[in-house]
């Protein structure tokens, strides 16, 4: 199996963000019936989604998980060399959404900035990019941000729509071997944006 070794790149904090629309049993019992999402909601546990509304896009999620980071953690933002989104529901085709978002948080013109399409595995495909390029870089620190609004691409009317929900996390690197420091500090913050 193959491996890398990314000793001194670590985690300083971790932030969430989920819509506060949600939509539950009620709702989708009346598109797909009462008995089929009884039967959902016993096989799965799931028994209600957070769903963005029709203006809010990945990016939003991204940048409310991202700004309640930095306030918490106190960051310089011009310290962040490279900011990578995982997603599969960017917010548009061109520019990739990762560059829409160094600019609306105010990241530095030389942050390295892209879009990383993928779905399940995607936090684990980002965390190695990111651990990767931080550890062959001078950067302090770097931004990963995942961030999926999947009730756009299900569509309403698919039973899909029923077991995944819209959402997003910022998650921070620090580089120990430039900054100095120890163990990781993980700070786990739950924001609810309302627009």
């Amino acid at each position: 199996m193959s491996w890398f070794n990314t000793e001194g790149i670590q985690i300083a904090g971790i932030a969430s963000a989920v819509p506060a629309h949600t939509v539950g049993e009620e709702e989708n019992s009346q598109k797909f019936g009462s008995e089929d999402v009884e039967k959902f909601i016993k096989n799965t546990g799931i028994k209600s989604l957070h769903r963005t509304t029709e203006l809010q896009t990945a990016a939003d999620l991204g940048f409310v998980a991202a700004e309640k980071l930095f306030a918490e953690l106190s960051v310089d933002k011009s310290e962040i060399g490279c900011l990578v989104l995982v997603t599969q529901s960017p917010d548009y085709r061109r520019p990739n959404t990762a560059c829409v978002l160094q600019n609306r948080l105010g990241l530095p013109m030389n942050c390295a900035c892209f879009d990383v399409n993928q779905g399940c595995a995607g936090f684990v495909y980002g965390h190695a990019i990111m651990k990767s390029m931080m550890a062959v870089s001078d950067m302090k620190y770097g931004l990963l941000i995942t961030a999926e609004t999947s009730s756009k691409i299900s569509g309403d009317y698919s039973h899909a729509a029923m077991m995944f929900g819209d959402a997003g996390a910022a998650i921070l690197y620090s580089n120990a071997k430039i900054l100095g420091g120890g163990g990781t500090i993980i700070l786990l913050v739950h924001a609810l944006p309302t627009t």
